[in-house]
């Protein structure tokens, strides 16, 4: 992301003062344009069983279910396969997609040449009456002239070897739109796969050139379903620095749970414990998981006592979430977070918000993340980890309160202008404010940046 993380420097209660209302709207964007998102899943060892046939348009989460993103050699420099808003600035050369919203994207134009990234199938079971795998793709324009020879190859995975293709699909076909590819898969690249278990892959070589790899609508044999298996996420990880005085008495500990596997015909208990640095148990609950949980439903559990962390001192905990399920990979059915309770700083990493001018070269952009404030308190600055590729530019800091549909009530603060240059890469940054009084409420951290064009490489 172009802002990595900002935080707030809180201190202690103070008494509140009046503050003014402008007419600004934020909008979430995370979710919907997941441009510099970085994804890579492992593969699944357990046995397997039929399925439904494979059918993607890239609608939902990315990677979706049991597909994975990998990197090749030499590493995209910039981004892997990624799922792009098919109407965004970034995704409008491609024309639509083919189906729904989204489309997967491998950027030949951020890249730099050589760059390799692999999008792979979940396993699958072609047969002689079940061989087709098909897709849509588009070599379309993104800006420039810096090249056409960007490469697309489909791989096939059997027994323990990756198949590779020498035929790159795109070539001499940059910026002619969508095509559909349809492999069979009893004569393909010399082998029959007919009755085997494989994976079939994506292979986007950049070129750095002004062309991006668009894949859409995958369809093909039937997918496997594993014995069943919990994936559980913990909810609860909003704040990895919590100010001691900005804790609650009262926090619902959470988690999804997802079976990947056949389906779940009998209860499972969650467990959720929180431990200090010595790994000591501050506060432990269980929850129910109710059967039945069919393949790839979900299901949020929660604990059923509430946690006082208002006992919490100054230092470092684990929040754990674990499913008591045997059958289920010890990976896949816990999870934990760590965070910290600090004197001052709240740190929030998730939940990045945008104003105006995501992705563009024409409009200022403002990026924020929402804070929960608890209990009154003082703002006295704000600390920000720049990422490592970025221009100079002028900056200014705002703090807004917002609704839960993230329009703005009213501003708090906005201030002087600050400067960041290439100097401040991967630094965390200090930058001090005018003290604001900050009430109980739901506020917009923002950073808007004032230069009229972003180029994050090059225009």
């Amino acid at each position: 992301m172009f802002l990595v993380h900002a935080l707030l420097l809180i201190t202690g209660q103070v008494n509140s003062q009046e503050i003014q209302k402008p007419g600004e709207r934020y909008n979430d964007f995370s979710g919907s344009i997941d441009l510099y998102e970085f994804l890579e899943n492992s593969q699944s060892s357990e046995k397997a069983v039929k399925g439904s046939n494979l059918n993607e348009n890239f609608e939902g989460v990315f990677p979706p279910t049991d597909w994975d993103v990998v990197e090749g050699t030499p590493a995209p420099s910039f981004q892997n396969w990624v799922k792009l808003l098919a109407s965004s600035e970034w995704g409008e050369g491609a024309g639509g997609a083919i189906e729904g919203n989204y489309f997967a994207n491998f950027s030949c134009y951020i890249n730099e040449a050589g760059g390799t990234g692999y999008l792979a199938t979940p396993t699958m079971l072609p047969t002689a009456e079940d061989k087709t795998f098909s897709f849509w793709w588009n070599y379309f324009h993104v800006m420039g002239d810096f090249g056409n020879s960007g490469a697309l190859y489909v791989d096939v995975f059997k027994q323990g070897t990756w198949h590779t293709s020498t035929t790159n699909i795109v070539d001499g076909f940059h910026g002619e739109g969508w095509f559909q590819e349809a492999i069979d898969l009893s004569d393909y690249l010399g082998q029959d796969f007919t009755d085997e278990s494989i994976r079939i892959r994506f292979r986007g070589i950049s070129d750095y050139g002004s062309y991006d790899i668009a894949i859409d609508k995958v369809e093909g044999p039937a997918t496997t379903i594993s014995s069943t298996n919990l994936v559980v996420t913990g909810l609860n990880k909003d704040y990895t620095k919590i100010p001691q005085g900005q804790l609650r008495n009262n926090v619902s500990l959470s988690a999804s749970v997802t079976n990947t596997g056949d389906n779940l015909n009998e209860d499972v208990t969650v467990i959720f414990e929180v431990t200090d640095d010595n790994s000591s148990s501050i506060f432990s609950s269980t929850g129910t998981l109710s059967a039945p949980l069919d393949n790839m439903q979900s299901v949020e559990v929660n604990a059923s006592a509430l946690w006082d962390a208002t006992s919490l001192e100054i230092g470092d905990y684990t929040i754990g979430y674990e499913a008591n399920h045997a059958v289920s990979d010890p990976d896949d059915k816990t999870d934990e977070f760590d965070f910290e309770v600090s004197e001052y700083i709240y740190a929030r990493d998730i939940g990045i918000q945008s104003l105006v001018g995501v992705g563009s070269n024409e409009n200022p952009i403002t990026f924020g993340t929402v804070f929960e404030i608890n209990h009154e308190a003082m703002m006295t600055g704000v600390q920000i980890h720049w990422p490592n590729q970025f221009n100079e530019t002028n900056f200014n800091v705002a703090l807004y309160e917002v609704d839960n549909d993230n329009n703005v009530i009213s501003t708090l603060l906005t201030s002087e202008g600050h400067v960041r240059n290439q100097s401040m890469s991967q630094q965390v940054v200090d930058y001090q404010t005018r003290p604001a009084i900050v009430p109980v409420g739901r506020y917009m951290l923002a950073i808007k940046q004032l230069t009229d064009v972003w180029c994050f490489i090059r225009c």
